[in-house]
């Protein structure tokens, strides 16, 4: 599955401002046998109402606009990237 999202945040997680929404990524995400989330740089750092929750086998996939490395190496400590040039 290729799942778009409105937030990452470091402590929170994946966000999305609507609970049906956040519902609908998350059995998708549990459905699949892989799963991917879409992310521009835009979204990290950003916190919405409702969470979903990540699989540790979840893949986020980034564009090529950058954290700062301090920014950047907390992100990789919790979370698997792929893409992008971080």
């Amino acid at each position: 599955a290729f799942i778009g999202m409105n937030g990452l945040d470091i402590e929170l997680g994946l966000t999305t401002p609507d609970e049906q929404e956040a519902l609908v990524k998350q059995t998708a995400m549990s459905l699949a046998n892989q799963s991917f989330v879409l992310i521009d740089h835009s979204k990290f750092n950003k916190v919405y109402f409702a969470r979903v929750p990540l699989l540790e086998s979840t893949t986020i996939i980034t564009s090529e606009k950058a954290l700062n490395q301090e920014s950047l190496k907390e992100y990789q400590q919790k979370y698997h990237f792929i893409g992008g040039t971080l």
